[in-house]
């Protein structure tokens, strides 16, 4: 099971984006880690969309307050960011969500693919 947390700065986002909720992002992760939860889906809803780049550094604060693998939606645009992301594997982050890159044509999905998961071997087939 993964939690999403849907931010906006440093601020938990709730009721579709539409409100912040008063709760500070690392204020939820101790009650998750808590209750033992283990994946974060983070999304930087400022950047979600707006092919800006992915929020780095509030991904590394997550990644540092330890105890999560975390997945990073919100931003990724280019080969560049998913390649800035990847610098963050050794440190719990698992994966990212691209959106609108895909679906604007920006990053053309079988290249992603070759880049990332056949050069690991992650997947054999190409």
């Amino acid at each position: 099971m993964a939690v999403g947390i849907d931010a906006r700065g440093d601020e938990v986002a709730v009721e579709g984006w539409i409100k912040d909720s008063g709760i500070k992002v690392e204020e939820l992760l101790k009650t998750l880690k808590n209750i033992g939860v283990k994946t974060i889906i983070y999304t930087d809803i400022s950047r979600d969309g707006m092919m800006r780049g992915p929020n780095i550094a509030a991904i590394e604060k997550i990644l540092d307050f330890g105890g999560f693998s975390v997945i990073a939606s919100g931003g990724i645009s280019s080969i560049k960011d998913l390649e800035k992301l990847a610098k963050l594997e050794g440190h719990g982050l698992d994966g990212a969500i691209i959106g609108r890159a895909l679906y604007d044509g920006t990053l053309d999905l079988k290249s992603v693919l070759k880049m990332f998961y056949f050069k690991k071997g992650v997947c054999q087939n190409e």
